[in-house]
C-alpha cells in the first residue's frame, strides 16, 4: 500500500518516511525533500493550500499520514491547518482513500489555546468527522536527535550556555516522547484496524517539568546553567509584538501558552499498549542526542 505523507520533510515526517516501504512524500521543495528523505521515497510537489496538488498526490495511494501544519502563528495558519484539512478530505474522497492517520498536538487540548492549538483542534474535528477511517494521535513534547523545535533549541542552549531563559515559573508539566516512538506508533496504526475512529494522547512514561527537562539535558552535558525566568505576560507581549512584525516570529503566542500550561491528564500509553509497543524513558531517549 502506497502511503501519502503530508509534511514529509518536517521533523516527524523525515523520521517516519524510512519506516514506510512504499511512501509518497508531499513537499514544497523537491531538492530539500531529496536531501532529507530516503532515496526510495517518491516526491510529490504540493502543499496544503493547493487542492489540485493534494488530489494529484493522493491518486493511487491507499492511506494518508497527515503531518503538515503551520506552527508559529503565521498569518496563513488557518488557511493551512483548517482549510488545508478540508482540501485533504476532498483529495481523499476523490482518490478513494479511507485510511488516514492524523497527527495533531496536545496544544489542541489546552485550556488556553493560541492560533496553533485552536486551528489544530478544528483540523482534528474535520478529519475525524469526515466519514474516513481516521485515527488521531496527539503527541506531547516530541524530542530526539537534531530537534529543530522549541524544546530542541532550549536543550542546546542548556547544554552550552551558562544562562537559560525559562518562560513562566518552569513548573508546567509534560510527557516528552521520542520522535522514533511517535513514528513507530504512526506506522503501527496504519496496519491496526482496532485504532480506527480513536484519538490517542501520545507521551512517554515520565512526567517532567520544563525546568526538569532543562536540568536533565544540562546534566548530561556536565552543566548547571542559571535559569532566568521570563514572566508569562512579558513573554506574551514579546510574542505579540513579534507576530505583528514578522511572518514567522522566533517566539509565538502558542509557544508561550505551551510553556506556561501543563498538558492535561490523559492515558499516555494507550496507543503503545494497543500496538504492543513500549515508549522509551527520557534517559534512554537522550542517549541519541538532541
Amino acid at each position: 500500500m502506497k502511503v501519502l505523507v503530508t509534511g514529509a520533510t518536517g521533523y516527524i515526517g523525515r523520521h517516519l518516511c524510512p519506516l514506510l516501504p512504499d511512501v509518497r512524500a508531499l513537499a514544497r521543495d523537491a531538492a530539500r525533500a531529496k536531501r532529507l528523505l530516503p532515496a526510495f521515497a517518491e516526491i510529490a510537489l504540493g502543499d496544503m493550500t493547493d487542492e489540485a496538488s493534494l488530489k494529484a498526490a493522493a491518486k493511487g495511494c491507499g492511506a494518508v499520514v497527515h503531518l503538515a501544519a503551520r506552527k508559529s502563528d503565521e498569518p496563513d495558519i488557518a488557511e493551512v491547518n483548517v482549510e488545508g484539512a478540508k482540501r485533504l478530505v476532498a483529495a481523499c474522497r476523490e482518490a478513494g482513500i479511507k485510511r488516514v492517520i492524523n497527527v495533531g498536538s496536545q496544544a489542541a487540548r489546552m485550556a488556553r489555546r493560541g492560533p496553533y492549538g485552536e486551528t489544530k483542534r478544528l483540523s482534528d474535528e474535520i478529519l475525524m468527522g469526515a466519514g474516513l477511517e481516521a485515527t488521531t494521535l496527539l503527541p506531547s513534547v516530541v524530542y530526539g536527535p537534531d530537534d529543530p523545535g522549541v524544546f530542541g533549541k532550549l536543550a542546546r542552549v542548556a547544554a552550552k550556555s551558562p544562562v537559560v531563559p525559562v518562560i513562566g515559573d518552569g513548573r508546567a508539566k509534560y510527557r516528552p516522547v521520542h520522535v522514533e516512538d511517535v513514528c513507530r506508533a504512526i506506522a503501527g496504526c496504519l496496519s491496526a484496524p482496532s485504532t480506527i475512529g480513536k484519538t490517542y494522547s501520545v507521551g512517554g512514561p515520565e512526567t517532567v517539568t520544563l525546568e526538569g527537562l532543562i536540568d536533565l539535558v544540562a546534566a548530561r552535558a556536565g552543566k548547571r546553567p542559571l535559569k532566568v525566568h521570563l514572566p508569562g505576560p512579558v513573554a506574551m507581549l514579546i510574542a505579540s509584538v513579534g507576530a505583528s512584525l514578522l511572518d514567522s516570529p522566533p517566539l509565538s503566542r502558542s509557544n508561550v501558552l505551551g510553556a506556561i500550561q501543563s498538558v492535561p491528564e490523559a492515558d499516555w500509553n494507550a496507543v503503545f499498549a494497543e500496538l504492543g509497543l513500549t515508549a522509551r524513558t527520557i534517559a534512554a531517549g537522550l542517549e541519541g542526542g538532541i
